[in-house]
C-alpha cells in the first residue's frame, strides 16, 4: 500500500520514505520554503511531539522540536533557544544536525505521520516499519 504525492513547489525536490526493502512509500513535493516536520505521540510521555526539518542542499537538517510539554524537549537534552508559540513549546538546537538520511520505526504506539505543505502521510501499520526519509531532487 504505497502512498504517493506529486511533486511540486521546491524546485522539484522532495521527501522520500523507504521502507527497509528500499520499496518508496510517499514521496511528495516540498514547499518552496522547504520545510517538513515528523509528528508523532511521544513514547514515554505520551505527549504529541514534532520534529521539524529544514532541507538545504542534498540533504536536510533538524531546525527545532516542539511539544505541548517541556518533558519531552528535555527527553532530548540539547541545548538551544525555548520559545513558545499556540500553547507549544519549541526548542531551536543551538547546533542543527544535517542528515542525507534518517532511519526511523514507526508504529501505532508513536504514530509516526509526515508533514509537509500542510498535508499529513501516516507512517505506520499496524506492525513495526523501519524507514528511512530522504531528500531528493527530481523524478515524479
Amino acid at each position: 500500500l504505497a502512498l504517493a504525492a506529486a511533486l511540486s513547489g521546491d524546485a522539484g525536490r522532495a521527501v522520500v520514505v523507504r521502507d527497509e526493502g528500499g520499496e518508496e512509500l510517499v514521496r511528495v513535493g516540498l514547499p518552496a520554503s522547504g520545510r517538513f516536520a515528523l509528528g508523532y505521540r511521544h513514547s514515554y510521555y505520551g505527549a504529541p511531539a514534532q520534529e521539524r526539518f529544514q532541507a538545504d542542499g542534498g540533504g536536510f537538517r533538524l531546525s527545532s522540536l516542539a511539544s505541548p510539554s517541556a518533558a519531552v524537549l528535555d527527553y532530548y537534552a540539547l541545548a538551544g533557544r525555548r520559545t513558545r508559540e499556540a500553547g507549544w513549546l519549541r526548542l531551536t538546537p543551538g547546533e542543527q544536525r544535517r542528515y542525507e538520511r534518517l532511519s526511523l520505526i514507526a508504529t501505532t504506539e508513536g504514530r509516526r505521520t509526515l508533514l509537509v505543505g500542510g498535508r499529513r502521510f501516516p507512517l505506520y501499520r499496524p506492525e513495526a516499519r523501519h524507514l528511512t526519509i530522504t531528500v531528493e531532487s527530481g523524478g515524479s
